[in-house]
């Protein structure tokens, strides 16, 4: 549980297109070399800091946790040494975009028993 707060400024909704809406690319790409990478089935998770504050976040809003009440996102985020992690990246701005997968994130298909996270993503800057 936490409050659910609109995302930090600069940090927009993060989505990943489906190939279904551009089969032209697929059939394009038939005959040629590349690579192909899975986006893992999950929960969209991400971290950053802006200055002094520090903000975990689901992929629409900012959480704010609730005074003695656990929350997944920022239990998982301590957990995987993201908070730590962050504060030693230099810049007033950085966010780490990732996928939160196991325990219980949508239908754990991996069959992890806790939470893992996996950055995807890393933006110093907004680059």
């Amino acid at each position: 549980m936490g409050e659910l707060l609109p995302l930090p400024e600069g940090q927009g909704i993060y989505d990943i297109e489906n190939v279904d809406r551009f089969l032209d690319v697929w059939t394009d790409l038939q005959e040629k070399q590349c690579v192909i990478t899975e986006k893992l089935e999950g929960t969209n998770i991400s971290v950053s800091k802006r200055g002094s504050e520090f903000f975990v976040c689901q992929r629409a809003n900012s959480i704010k946790e609730l005074e003695g009440i656990e929350n997944a996102y920022w239990a998982a985020a301590r957990k995987s040494g993201l908070i730590e992690k962050i504060k030693k990246i230099p810049g007033d701005e950085v966010l780490l975009m990732c996928k939160m997968i196991g325990g219980s994130s949508q239908s754990n298909i991996y069959k992890l028993s806790n939470h893992k996270i996996i950055i995807f993503d890393i933006k110093i800057k907004g680059r």
